[in-house]
């Protein structure tokens, strides 16, 4: 066996997944979208990772926001759709 192999199990291991949500993924960096797939105001991208949600949104001309994609309250996620371009984002149940 190789010193650089890694297992099969690895990859699909319940184990080794919950360890990467602890100590890999909010320690790395996201590339959660292009520049360029939001090139007008109200353009946004909904990107996912593990349990999170963030909305990315071109928010004027020169700016790009991003926030968690959930209502304050009680924590409705804003918007499913994967992408798209909205005004505002108002939450369904309080309309906020």
């Amino acid at each position: 066996v190789r010193p650089d192999y890694i297992p099969k199990s690895d990859y699909i291991d319940p184990r080794i997944t919950e360890l990467e949500k602890q100590r890999l993924w909010p320690r790395v960096w996201q590339i959660a979208c292009r520049e360029e797939e939001i090139p007008k105001v109200g353009d946004y991208v909904n990107y996912e990772i593990l349990d999170d949600s963030i909305l990315v949104v071109r928010s004027a001309p020169d700016e790009i926001r991003a926030w968690h994609n959930v209502c304050p309250h009680r924590g409705r996620r804003l918007c499913d759709n994967a992408r798209g371009r909205l005004p505002m984002f108002r939450c369904n149940y309080h309309s906020w």
